[in-house]
């Protein structure tokens, strides 16, 4: 879910608490921040030591589904084994009275890169590079613990400020995560999860045996947007870029499939270069 800052509207779904509802009966939601296809983020307070965090609840509909309520438990169970400074801190989960699962956060002042990039199209070099090398020292503490975040892009990445005044970059938003020794899948066989513009070719294959190498795929598609603009990643990502990506991935992994016997002629070919 992306937290996106948006203006209410009678049309959307309501989550099944709202602001001045208590969650939990420790929780006083105060005010909408954030909603996306699933769930909303509230700015809420805690009743007994009055700190300020932010709460994730499912939309009213979306707490029905046994897949929403899987995955917003597994994003608190990522939170907590990806401890790091440029990783969103989780501070607790739990179900409401009804049953209905959430997520406390701690409470981030600052805006999204994409919220930036809405305002200023690109950013300086030195920028991208101070973003960039705190989003990649994230990635890669997530990945020695065995998490693929699987969605990183500009709208989940939050610029916020240290207490210090220092510039932070924080990921967040780990709803279709993979967790090493996932017991069950929640996701169907074959479905493709993330944001197509910036997925590794071979996540657009929905395969499931993906290196976490590739997920840096995503942290150079954030460079070229955060250099080149919108229509950088535009023209980037267009369908017959797309398309060659797919043919290529498909291609290798075929190349890639263990040879069985009376199969030397498909190894020698597999391994002869252009």
């Amino acid at each position: 879910m992306a937290w996106v800052q948006a203006a209410k509207t009678s049309s959307w779904s309501r989550p099944q608490l709202d602001v001045g509802s208590v969650v939990d009966r420790r929780y006083r939601l105060k005010r909408e921040i954030a909603r996306g296809g699933a769930g909303a983020v509230f700015e809420a307070e805690h009743l007994y030591t009055s700190r300020p965090v932010a709460i994730k609840l499912l939309l009213a509909e979306q707490a029905e589904t046994s897949e929403s309520r899987q995955r917003l438990l597994l994003e608190a169970r990522a939170l907590s084994v990806a401890r790091h400074p440029g990783i969103v801190l989780g501070l607790d989960a739990g179900e409401t009275e009804d049953g209905t699962p959430y997520l406390v956060m701690e409470l981030l002042e600052g805006r999204t890169l994409e919220g930036i990039l809405a305002v200023r199209r690109r950013i300086g070099v030195a920028d991208a590079v101070y973003i960039g090398m705190q989003l990649c020292d994230a990635l890669a503490a997530a990945h020695e613990r065995g998490i693929l975040h699987r969605d990183i892009k500009p709208s989940n990445v939050f610029i916020s400020r240290s207490e210090s005044g220092r510039e932070v970059t924080k990921i967040f938003d780990f709803g279709i995560a993979r967790m090493p020794q996932q017991s069950q899948k929640i996701t169907q066989q074959g479905a493709v999860l993330g944001t197509p513009e910036y997925m590794a070719p071979e996540q657009l294959l929905a395969q499931d045996d993906i290196d976490a190498a590739l997920r840096h795929l995503r942290s150079r598609h954030q460079f070229v947007r955060m250099l080149g603009g919108n229509g950088a990643i535009r023209r980037a990502i267009s369908g017959r870029v797309l398309l060659k990506s797919i043919d290529a991935a498909r291609a290798f992994a075929e190349c890639a499939q263990p040879a069985g016997p009376g199969s030397a002629g498909s190894r020698d070919r597999a391994s002869v270069g252009p």
